[in-house]
């Protein structure tokens, strides 16, 4: 049963919730974002991700980010987690070059978080979010930073290898359609994405079918 499924992968797993706009760290890098750039709420929760380093415990040294609601995985997430494996000296974070999306998505990221500690990365992701800003705006939240940094590096001057290394395209395959993606909203999903939901699942953030 669908539900005795659920229980048996949920098994060892533990949620903490860390609440980063307390964070005297963060608190600190909002002081110092440009200030032109207009951050929602969310667009600072999505901020946030991109300084991880910032909010979480010190003893975490990796993390994977993921969107909740319209990022599915359907393999086993420690597969995922492996690649930490391949990164190379200069890599801090993976993530993917979505070709129909014309950008690197933001949606599944590998953050070395001990690498964005000892390199300072805070001061790195302010100056992508000035140089995001003044190329076209693209300062609002954690993707934005991630263009920047990889996408956009040459064109704004950045020095030596990108610090980012490319997701493979697995784990994160953006449907190329004119269907309107309504992820958060099951029962305008299409069949064929229907039929390989896994349980427990995570739909948006008040919505989690088991």
């Amino acid at each position: 049963p669908a539900e005795e499924e659920a229980k048996q992968l949920l098994e060892g797993v533990s949620f903490e919730y860390v609440d980063f706009a307390a964070s005297p760290d963060f608190q600190a890098f909002k002081r110092d974002f440009p200030s032109a750039c207009e951050v929602s709420s969310i667009g600072w929760a999505l901020l946030a991700r991109a300084v991880c380093h910032l909010v979480l415990p010190p003893d975490v040294d990796k993390v994977i980010a993921l969107d909740l609601g319209d990022v599915f995985i359907f393999e086993d997430i420690k597969r995922l987690w492996d690649l930490f494996a391949d990164f190379e000296e200069h890599h801090i974070f993976s993530a993917a070059y979505v070709t129909a999306l014309h950008h690197v998505n933001g949606g599944a990221v590998l953050y070395d978080v001990a690498r964005m500690r000892s390199r300072n990365f805070t001061a790195l992701a302010l100056r992508a979010a000035r140089d995001g800003l003044s190329r076209s705006g693209d300062c609002i939240h954690d993707q934005s930073l991630l263009n920047t940094l990889h996408k956009h590096r040459e064109e704004h001057g950045y020095r030596g290898k990108s610090p980012m290394m490319l997701l493979p395209c697995e784990w994160m395959v953006v449907p190329f359609t004119e269907w309107q993606m309504h992820w958060n909203t099951p029962e305008m999903w299409l069949p064929e994405i229907a039929q390989h939901l896994r349980y427990p699942g995570i739909v948006s953030a008040d919505h989690i079918e088991v």
